[in-house]
């Protein structure tokens, strides 16, 4: 079952009962954030760091959360995590206190306010300053990698809709994974740039040719999305639409993660085209 997308998986699930048994149980085993955590965190904490997840409202997105969907490593990746303003703080204190991380220096050693042009982390790759607070980088005691705390100004999705491109525009809260381009991303390894109207363009171009090089294709316009039948545009969605690709985490004992609906759900926005260019729209 290795082989098999999220797609199939689930299609080949409904044959029958006891297929449908044994792909629950290969989703326990192998879609589980403990191994693309433990890189990062200390076996021992990552209960504790669910709960954190929980209780602030704590994303992981990027190219860790893309590694949980494809079940592919890549080992340069840093652990990117995303937080709202009023609860940065608190992440810190405990990112510096429980596993005992190191704050690089050069970066912003505190949840403080701070511009992100004047970080010193290499932020400008996968998306634009729109949304972005601050950036608080941390060296991992488990593998010396790198953890990066985005503090965003007003709304997580905000930034992650700020991405170089939707192969990124994956997420992990405390009770599910989200691909917001599911069919596209994972099904069909197609990409679409999008104009964040933002500085580091350089960057946001060999952020994708990255992902060029580990298999996707870069549909370059509205035309050619219109050929491929991929990146419906002026539809509305919402995060958890039938759109995205979910999978429900394995509960951490002791916890109530799934007693709430995803905060994140209640996000809107809608994918247009301006001139044919791609441009993500929030409502906030």
């Amino acid at each position: 079952m290795g082989r098999l997308s999220l797609d199939a998986l689930r299609w080949y699930s409904l044959t029958c009962k006891a297929i449908y048994d044994e792909v629950q149980a290969y989703y326990h085993r192998n879609y589980s954030l403990n191994p693309i955590l433990e890189p990062f965190i200390p076996s021992r904490y990552i209960p504790a760091f669910r709960r954190l997840q929980k209780e602030n409202g704590l994303v992981i997105s990027g190219s860790v959360a893309l590694q949980f969907f494809t079940r592919v490593t890549y080992p340069e990746s840093d652990l990117d995590l995303y937080v709202e303003y009023a609860r940065a703080l608190e992440i810190g204190k405990w990112l510096e206190s429980e596993p005992c991380y190191t704050t690089l220096p050069g970066d912003r050693g505190s949840a403080a306010p701070a511009d992100p042009a004047q970080s010193g982390a290499d932020i400008s790759e996968y998306y634009s300053f729109k949304g972005m607070r601050a950036v608080v980088s941390f060296l991992s005691p488990v593998s010396s990698r790198k953890i990066q705390l985005i503090i965003c100004r007003r709304n997580i999705m905000e930034v992650i809709l700020g991405f170089h491109s939707t192969v990124v525009m994956n997420l992990i809260t405390a009770s599910y994974a989200y691909s917001l381009y599911g069919e596209e991303t994972l099904e069909k390894k197609l990409a679409l740039p999008v104009d964040s109207g933002r500085s580091g363009l350089g960057n946001r171009e060999a952020a994708r040719a990255k992902y060029v090089d580990r298999g996707w294709t870069m549909v370059p316009s509205q035309a050619a999305a219109l050929r491929l039948k991929a990146f419906e545009g002026w539809a509305a969605r919402h995060v958890g639409d039938s759109k995205c690709w979910i999978v429900r985490l394995p509960q951490v004992k002791g916890t109530d993660v799934f007693k709430k609906t995803d905060p994140l759900r209640r996000n809107e926005w809608a994918l247009g085209y301006k001139f044919g260019v791609p441009k993500m729209m929030l409502q906030l």
